[in-house]
């Protein structure tokens, strides 16, 4: 067994709690920003802009759906081989090169702001991974419990900032206000998306039968795996 030097121990704890950290903003942020756009308002602005038809409100629903379907086996591909770290670092540039260009042209394009939506959902597989890595054995399921009660909290909130940014901007279905309001919660999901820059690498945990623990380096995909045996308190 070969014992990891004080300094390399403490570092990795504070890359742990900072990732747990990441993990409770995110969550918070990410959820509360959907709940504003899904308490009616995004429904509201695909139906006016598509020429007050429900066609377009349900192609957009199906837009995301299939995408959701179609990004979930590339992502949890790219997480089993690269960096995940890096992953969400990538995609919070797409992110925010695409939620920039949104502000700067007023992108009104029906696909755009879907496609947006779903990139964003596709690096959750990245951050609960790291974010399980990051938590101690046998401390996962309250911090699991503290981020649905984050996100369930922000599920709620959002659809009651929704209505105050509908009364403040001019309180009616127009496609102007409606524009705004997407407007303020991208402004917002820009800070948010570059958090995601910060997570850091963790090595994976497992706990077998075997008694033994199988740590992989920091990057992931082609470091040197340190084995660790277990004692009995240890389990």
């Amino acid at each position: 067994i070969f014992a990891a030097p004080e300094n390399v121990v403490d570092e990795k704890a504070r890359i742990c709690r900072r990732n747990q950290m990441l993990m409770m903003i995110t969550t918070f942020m990410y959820a509360l920003i959907r709940s504003v756009k899904n308490s009616g308002i995004f429904d509201a602005y695909v139906y006016i802009l598509g020429g007050q038809k429900n066609t377009e409100v349900g192609v957009i629903a199906s837009i995301f759906g299939m995408s959701s379907l179609v990004l979930a086996l590339p992502a949890g591909w790219l997480i089993d081989h690269y960096s995940r770290a890096r992953l969400l670092g990538f995609g919070s540039v797409v992110l925010t090169a695409a939620l920039s260009l949104y502000l700067v042209v007023a992108m009104v394009k029906l696909g755009g702001l879907p496609i947006v939506l779903e990139f964003t959902q596709s690096q959750s597989s990245a951050s609960y991974s790291l974010f399980a890595d990051s938590l101690p054995h046998g401390h996962r399921a309250d911090a699991m419990s503290t981020v649905a009660i984050l996100r369930n909290v922000a599920g709620g909130t959002g659809p009651f900032l929704g209505v105050i940014l509908v009364h403040v901007l001019g309180n009616e279905w127009k496609l102007s206000i409606l524009h705004e309001i997407l407007l303020v919660v991208a402004l917002v999901e820009l800070p948010t998306n570059w958090i995601n820059t910060l997570w850091r690498d963790v090595e994976h945990h497992e706990h077998a039968d075997t008694n033994m623990s199988v740590k992989g380096g920091d990057s992931g995909v082609g470091e040197t795996v340190e084995v660790k045996i277990l004692t009995d308190a240890e389990k």
